[in-house]
């Protein structure tokens, strides 16, 4: 075997492999966590950003809370909606139509309490009402209806005059009655 005679190194070779080892090092270690630092910031950026918009979305929302309430203050306020549960208010809007016919002498041969409609928060009560009257009487009931609070609309009404009854005019009518119920919250 052949002995190779080995060299000492010199100390500028030495400095100059050990600084490249250093920059090879760095640039292998430094440049990927630099980007992945770069990412995380990104990130950190773009979520801030997210927390800015959900915070915006929640004071609207707190606004459009506060402006609901204000509403619904005022529709109770107004009294042209019943605000109470689905029974009592089919039962109060009931007693109103009969307590009006009553006041202006309107005879209902049917009374029939059809289903509600849901419309959001509120629901449309449904009354079909049959009867007789003369024209004056019915005159009366409608501006009675009109007059009232809750308020109370009219809808598909049909009116057949029957004849004459000592120079008073007779009436056959049907038409439906609806009223707004919200909900008790």
């Amino acid at each position: 075997m052949s002995s190779l005679p080995v060299k000492p190194m010199s100390s500028a070779s030495a400095w100059l492999i050990l600084v490249g080892l250093l920059f090879s090092s760095a640039y292998t270690i430094y440049w990927p966590l630099n980007d992945f630092r770069n990412r995380q910031l990104q990130s950190i950026s773009n979520l801030d950003r997210l927390i800015s918009k959900k915070l915006h979305i929640l004071s609207m929302s707190k606004e459009i809370s506060s402006g609901l309430m204000a509403v619904k203050k005022e529709i109770k306020r107004s009294g042209l909606v019943i605000i109470s549960s689905p029974t009592l208010a089919i039962n109060q809007f009931q007693s109103t139509v009969r307590q009006i016919s009553k006041t202006h002498n309107l005879a209902f041969t049917q009374m029939q309490i059809l289903k509600p409609k849901e419309k959001g928060n509120l629901s449309q009560l449904l009354i079909s009402v049959d009867g007789f009257s003369s024209l004056t009487q019915l005159h009366d009931f409608l501006v009675a209806i009109e007059n009232n609070k809750p308020l109370i609309k009219i809808t598909n009404a049909n009116i057949i005059p029957v004849g004459d009854f000592k120079g008073i005019r007779k009436l056959n009518f049907n038409f439906e009655l609806t009223m707004l119920n919200g909900t008790t919250q």
